[in-house]
């Protein structure tokens, strides 16, 4: 709600929450003249005396009342509300950033109390008196379940003659007056500062045309002076239920540098089969880059998380410009894997092969050959390997490789010792 005080505008708006789920009511600019606060004759007379003898006023409480059903002006002379219906501790108070002449006071409507409809309030001193008064839009105040969260506003002559004595109790959840569309009209820089403050990370669906290839992904401004972004991206190449390396995910890392030389580096990072496979950029000019990576065939809809400092910017694009090759003036950057289940180093030994272990101990994640069967549902790798579900009884015997013709793999020779 908009009021209007010594031709100073501010806003007093106020929260619901159930269950944790917040609910916020801002009411239109056409309502400026119609709601607002004032300091009581009383409260004058309180910030006259705090000036003149370095005393200073001591807010506590705030009172709630419904005007006897009706909407009423605030009045300087009023002493009370004219009927109030809840009194409860000042949570929190504080100056105004924008305006050091204003005051802030957050007040709260706990889950128990209810079964009004708050049309007036006001701030009470140590002493009880009535400091300042508002009055409100209908505010319906249901008992049980849902807590009101209010910020009153408030112009005085100097916000450091006002402390504020708090009282521990409800807990207080409160964000800044501005909703999100409010938020999105501001700007990137806002939005970013907005999903910041909430822990949040901005997303993406991209959507791939299902050629292997290249594809410009995003633009980014990345300023000399060490500015930093991220990319993640979720899902990969191909479409087949049962193949998990599909739900892939792949993290592209861009970095500039301190200015010498001038540009930047771009790393990719791959964690499953069907991840990106490289990543390459484009300097179109100053600090502005076009990023792109290198994904196989059937990429169709992927997610894409990006964050970056403040001194860059990053712009996902939906629909990716496609290339079959890579774009003759990129630059290459770096891919690293992250070996997994999935995806072994290459210099390990594939799952069921022999390997010559000079123990009697048998390391973690391996088992002796000695002829035992095992489940291929649960091995499906290893019954690759092992067809029949069994694994070869090497005790005693070597390996043979297998002859041009005459034998099969896996088969066993006896000796080629003939008696005479």
């Amino acid at each position: 709600m908009f009021w209007r005080l010594s031709g100073q505008t501010g806003l007093f708006i106020f929260q619901a929450q159930r269950r944790r789920i917040l609910m916020w009511i801002l009411l239109p600019g056409d309502l400026m003249a119609d709601y607002y606060s004032v300091i009581t004759n009383r409260g004058k007379e309180l910030e006259a005396e705090a000036l003149a003898g370095g005393s200073r006023i001591v807010l506590t409480k705030f009172v709630v009342g419904d005007s006897n059903g009706k909407q009423l002006k605030p009045d300087p002379a009023q002493t009370q509300l004219v009927n109030e219906t809840f009194r409860g501790d000042i949570s929190g108070l504080a100056a105004s950033p924008e305006q050091s002449s204003q005051l802030m006071a957050t007040l709260v409507l706990p889950p128990e109390v209810g079964g009004f409809t708050v049309r007036e309030v006001g701030l009470l001193t140590d002493a009880g008196e009535l400091y300042a008064v508002a009055n409100c839009p209908d505010i319906d105040k249901p008992a049980g379940g849902i807590s009101v969260n209010m910020q009153f506003r408030l112009a005085v002559s100097d916000t450091s003659d006002i402390t504020l004595n708090v009282s521990t109790g409800d807990g207080l959840f409160l964000r800044i007056d501005q909703d999100l569309k409010e938020i999105k009209v501001r700007g990137e820089t806002a939005q970013k500062v907005a999903r910041e403050s909430i822990g949040a990370v901005a997303s993406t669906s991209i959507g791939f045309n299902n050629g292997s290839g290249w594809y410009k992904i995003a633009t980014v401004v990345m300023p000399q002076s060490t500015s930093t972004a991220v990319i993640k991206l979720y899902g990969g190449a191909g479409y087949n239920v049962g193949y998990f390396e599909q739900a892939a995910i792949s993290e592209l890392v861009l970095r500039a540098g301190n200015g010498s030389p001038v540009g930047i580096t771009a790393t990719l990072w791959r964690r499953s089969p069907a991840a990106a496979n490289e990543v390459a950029w484009i300097n179109t000019s100053g600090d502005t880059y076009d990023i792109y990576i290198n994904i196989s065939q059937h990429a169709c809809w992927l997610i894409a998380q990006y964050d970056y400092t403040g001194n860059a910017n990053v712009t996902l694009r939906s629909t990716p410009e496609y290339s079959a090759t890579q774009p003759a003036s990129s630059t290459n950057g770096k891919t690293y894997t992250l070996y997994n289940s999935l995806m072994p180093p290459p210099d390990s030994y594939p799952v069921g092969a022999p390997i010559a272990w000079p123990s009697d101990a048998t390391p973690a994640g391996y088992v002796l050959m000695q002829g035992q069967t095992f489940d291929k549902s649960a091995y499906p790798l290893l019954a690759i390997a092992y067809p029949s579900g069994v694994i070869p009884d090497m005790r005693g015997w070597m390996i043979k490789g297998k002859p041009a013709s005459g034998r099969a793999v896996l088969s066993q020779e006896q000796d080629g010792n003939k008696s005479h």
